[in-house]
């Protein structure tokens, strides 16, 4: 995968991540009694665990370096 490719996965995982916890967020606050919006937000906080795992991985790999 070319490394620009894998640049823009990352973004994209990261954005859906991020949207999706404030879209649950905003929703909790208009339904503060539903206890599967907290559910929701946790499975959501791991997925940017991961996509920032996923990040810090490639960091360390040195993919974000120009190839020679």
């Amino acid at each position: 995968m070319p490394r620009h490719d894998d640049a823009v996965l990352q973004f994209a995982l990261a954005m859906v991540a991020y949207l999706g916890q404030l879209g649950v967020g905003v929703a909790s606050i208009f339904s503060p009694g539903t206890s599967g919006y907290v559910d929701a937000l946790a499975y959501l906080l791991i997925a940017s665990f991961a996509v920032a795992l996923r990040r810090a991985w490639s960091l360390a790999q040195g993919s974000h370096l120009p190839a020679d």
